[in-house]
C-alpha cells in the first residue's frame, strides 16, 4: 500500500536527530541543563572533537567525500553528506571516552549501528522486525535521558 509521503532518511536522520543529538551533548538542546545525570560533552572536549573532525579531512582520500569542517565551529557549513559522513565513519572514534558515562556512548553507538541497517539495500522479513525493535529501544532510552535531564 502507497503512503502519503516517502520515508526520508536524509531529514529524519542527518537533518534532524543528528543535529539534535549534537544540541544535547553540548547542551544547547531546548534549553535543557544536565538535569540529575552527567551527559554534556565538554567544551574543550568538543572543541578537541571539532579540531579531530577537520583534521581527519587531511588523511581521508577524497574518494569518500568533501572536506568536513569543524563540527565545534562550522557546523553550519554541514551539508547531509558532511552529517552523514560524521556520524558514520568520524563520530564512533572521536567519541569514545568523551562523555562522562560510558552509557551515553553505547546509547550513540545504537544509533550508528541503526542508521547503517537502514542504508542497507535489502532486508528480510527478520531483520526488518529486528530493526523495529532496535529503534523502539532506542527511543525509548532516549527519551528516558531527555526526561531524566529535566
Amino acid at each position: 500500500m502507497m503512503q502519503s509521503f516517502p520515508h526520508d532518511w536524509m531529514h529524519l536522520f542527518l537533518e534532524n536527530h543528528c543535529k539534535s543529538l549534537i544540541l544535547l551533548w553540548t547542551g544547547k538542546f531546548k534549553s535543557l541543563d544536565e538535569g540529575v545525570e552527567c551527559y554534556m560533552i565538554a567544551p574543550a572536549v568538543w572543541e578537541a572533537i571539532g579540531h579531530e573532525t577537520a583534521k581527519a579531512s587531511n588523511t581521508i582520500p577524497s574518494t569518500f567525500g568533501q572536506c568536513t569542517p569543524n563540527i565545534a565551529t562550522e557546523q553550519y557549513l554541514f551539508t547531509a553528506e558532511d552529517w552523514s559522513f560524521w556520524f558514520l565513519f568520524i563520530a564512533p572514534h572521536v567519541l569514545n571516552g568523551c562523555f562522562p558515562q560510558s552509557k551515553y556512548y553505547k546509547h550513540f553507538m545504537k544509533f550508528h549501528a541503526i542508521t547503517k541497517t537502514t542504508l542497507q539495500f535489502s532486508f528480510t522479513e527478520t531483520k526488518l522486525v529486528s530493526l523495529h525493535e532496535r529503534i523502539i529501544d532506542y527511543i525509548l532510552e532516549y527519551q528516558n535521558y531527555i526526561f531524566t535531564f529535566q
